[in-house]
């Protein structure tokens, strides 16, 4: 499936709502993904699912960052 991925450094909830409203305009089943380098409320989470975004916390970002950097050696 097609994803779409938005990066911007600015409010979490005015993030989700350009996504929401950018994936809109994609076939139905293309998912968004927002990415943090902190955390996200069980809201956001909430809000995220039913506009079929994916979250990735800080957490999860720093170990993929690692595990790519593992894989280059």
């Amino acid at each position: 499936p097609m994803q779409v991925l938005e990066a911007k450094s600015k409010d979490l909830t005015v993030c989700r709502e350009e996504l929401a409203g950018t994936l809109a305009r994609y076939p139905q089943g293309t998912r968004g993904m927002i990415v943090t380098t902190s955390s996200f409320t069980s809201g956001a989470a909430k809000e995220a699912e039913t506009h079929n975004i994916r979250l990735m916390d800080g957490e999860e970002f720093a170990g993929r960052i690692s595990d790519e950097s593992r894989s280059e050696e």
